[in-house]
């Protein structure tokens, strides 16, 4: 079973999700992992993509947006990738999970990051995010964000 790390951020906002998304995909590639974030929908990977572009102007994280409608334009072997669609997942070290549900290929990873903002929406959400991973005996771990 794999490894879920819980990272609970002290911002409620989804733009503080998405700037600590990118800083851990960015500690993943520099380790030499792999990682590939899931999203609930193709407005919201695209979302994701572009904040990846521009997350650091003095570095770049090599990365790809997944998208079945566009196979001509998916470098498969860049070492970040950002998707919705399950159907279309290359095998990855980590995935960092950014959609409501837990995806059904969970158990395809080693490592996953869920990320729960300071609201209690995301809260709730993610609380039954924690009760369906330790159900399948997943081993847990939580880490309190500060910045």
């Amino acid at each position: 079973m794999p490894q879920v790390d819980f990272y609970l951020l002290q911002a409620s906002d989804e733009a503080a999700l998405t700037q600590f998304a990118c800083r851990l995909s960015a500690q993943i590639y520099r380790s030499g992992q792999s990682v590939y974030l899931h999203a609930d929908n193709l407005a919201e990977a695209e979302r994701l993509n572009t904040e990846l572009w521009q997350f650091r102007p003095d570095s770049f994280l090599p990365h790809v947006l997944l998208n079945m409608d566009k196979p001509e334009s998916q470098d498969m072997d860049a070492p970040i990738s950002v998707g919705f669609q399950p159907t279309l997942i290359k095998p990855c070290d980590v995935l960092i999970n950014l959609a409501t549900e837990v995806p059904k290929f969970y158990s395809d990873f080693e490592r996953i990051a869920e990320i729960v903002t300071n609201n209690d929406v995301t809260k709730a959400q993610l609380r039954e995010h924690y009760r369906f991973y330790q159900q399948q005996q997943c081993a847990l771990k939580t880490h309190n964000i500060s910045a």
